[in-house]
């Protein structure tokens, strides 16, 4: 029956047409017996309370899951000693195998899994014109979603935060959310940056979490960066005292991912794997603090993993020449009293360091750092009749190295010091030629940058390498560059406000990377 009126003949409604059971309007219909009131849809466009909606209802339609549930286990994942955190954005499928991935780490952890809810549409994709636009999540994830803060010791995590999915930089400008506490954002990238603090106080940090839900964007220039930069992953957060561990959970193709020591698959869970590699944060043996969790101990991070390779940037402080002492008589007076003006003796100490930190099944990669260009610059301006403490040490080190530019070697002097007397397998890095293990480049230590600029995490995400990085002794994830922390406490130039901790970066043997913290003398919780 035609609904508009026909020239000359009354108009005669459908019999079958139903009223609205919310405001008793009538309803249209699609020619197969489906209905919609036309009048509660423009009402909730323009957000005019003309229609009389059950607030449950209202919220539903809003945010598109049921908020009383979500904030019900948000509430429960307060609680317990672990917690997975990922995000899923509205309208999009689940990737099945890393889901299940996940569910098996929260069994195996007996933990709750938080769900945070990322809000986006994709406008490329054309419903038919029966079908409205409804923002919804799959249903198995409905028991996961959560809404409101969430308290976790030092941490809060933001599901409410709404952060736009082709964000290509999520953090910017969050730094204030949660006052001191570390903040959780949901966003389907692994980003992760230190904010300065005052004193001796550990850092803050913001985190965003990865996703579980598969790459779904408009086909723009945005869209096509953050579909490359998508990251399938979640972060694990561990109690400990008062503190929380956090470290990202990084899934492959097949939804495979690694915890540590443990392997995640969608129908098992294996124990007892080795670590691809332990780049650790830079080490200044003279002044490290963190060797006993690192190596030493028999809980230590080597001792657990076992790393096939063993990052190093920075061993030699180079503390005896340094050219910031050349202006202070203070420090000068204390090092000549100290006994730590002699060159000689703290390169021993990193010979002997490295030789009793490598396990015998383990390699030590050496990478070329601004401190150990400390010493070259000093041999290139010290005067041997001047420094007599070094005098020996300049002498013959000046006449070895202008020896091996002669034929052509290698003259740089940390390279020539340390070479035959380091008894483990070792390398040492070149920054003009990339050194590859599953993808990333591990020959940069961060100080040098694009077209010789000075070096950031954030200019070298730039690249077209995924790189893991040392130098500002602030822990930061930027894309496809991880950058470690430091392994010493505050040092002498430090002062003010200060992002700097005791972080690491762990690779494993399926290529993805975590970062690991030490903190109160523990590295896990």
């Amino acid at each position: 029956m035609p609904r508009g009126r026909v020239p000359g003949k009354p108009s005669i409604d459908d019999p079958k047409r139903p009223d609205c059971p919310k405001c008793g309007s009538f309803m249209k219909s699609n020619g197969k017996d489906h209905w919609k009131c036309t009048s509660c849809k423009a009402a909730l466009r323009k957000n005019r309370k003309t229609v009389d909606i059950e607030p449950r209802d209202d919220f539903f339609i809003k945010w598109g899951f049921d908020t009383n549930r979500a904030e019900e286990h948000a509430r429960k994942c307060e609680k317990g000693k672990r917690l997975i955190v990922t995000s899923a954005q509205n309208n999009t499928p689940v990737d099945q195998k890393f889901w299940k991935s996940l569910k098996r780490c929260a069994e195996f952890y007996g933990c709750e899994i938080a769900v945070i809810p990322i809000h986006y549409k994709n406008t490329d994709i054309i419903l038919p014109p029966e079908e409205e636009y409804v923002k919804e999540w799959k249903p198995s994830l409905a028991p996961y979603l959560v809404k409101g803060d969430i308290t976790f010791n030092n941490v809060t995590i933001k599901p409410d935060v709404k952060i736009s999915p082709s964000t290509l930089w999520p953090l910017q400008g969050k730094q204030a959310h949660g006052g001191d506490n570390w903040i959780i954002f949901g966003h389907p990238q692994h980003h992760m940056t230190s904010v300065p603090t005052p004193g001796d106080w550990l850092p803050k940090r913001l985190y965003t979490t990865g996703a579980l839900t598969t790459k779904n964007y408009k086909i723009s220039d945005q869209g096509e960066k953050a579909s490359f930069h998508h990251i399938q992953g979640a972060l694990i957060l561990e109690r400990s005292g008062d503190k929380t561990f956090i470290r990202q959970l990084n899934a492959d193709e097949r939804g495979h991912f690694y915890d540590l020591e443990n392997k995640f698959m969608p129908h098992n869970v294996t124990k007892g794997h080795r670590a691809l590699t332990l780049t650790t944060g830079d080490e200044h043996v003279k002044f490290n603090a963190v060797k006993r969790e690192t190596y030493t101990g028999k809980g230590s991070i080597t001792n657990a993993l076992k790393p096939h390779y063993i990052v190093r940037h920075d061993v030699l402080d180079c503390y005896a020449l340094s050219h910031h002492h050349e202006k202070d008589p203070m420090v000068q007076f204390k090092k000549f009293h100290s006994g730590d003006d002699d060159i000689r003796a703290e390169l021993d100490e990193v010979v002997d360091f490295i030789n009793e930190t490598t396990p015998k099944d383990s390699t030590t990669l050496i990478v070329p750092s601004n401190h150990h260009d400390h010493l070259l610059q000093a041999l290139n301006r010290l005067d041997a009749n001047k420094d007599h403490k070094n005098a020996l040490f300049i002498s013959e080190m000046q006449n070895l190295m202008r020896r091996k530019a002669l034929e052509g070697e290698n003259y740089d002097p940390l390279y020539l010091y340390l070479k035959d007397r380091l008894t483990c397998y070792h390398e040492f890095l070149d920054r003009n030629e990339p050194y590859m293990i599953m993808g990333v480049d591990y020959s940069q230590h961060g100080d040098v940058g694009v077209n010789g600029s000075r070096g950031s995490a954030r200019a070298l995400a730039n690249t077209t390498h995924k790189l893991t990085i040392g130098h500002s002794h602030g822990a930061a994830i930027c894309r496809g560059v991880y950058q470690t922390g430091t392994s010493t406490n505050k040092l002498e130039y430090e002062r003010g406000l200060s992002s700097h901790s005791n972080t690491h970066v762990i690779q494993y043997l399926n290529g993805k990377r975590t970062i690991i913290d030490i903190i109160d003398r523990k590295w896990r919780g």
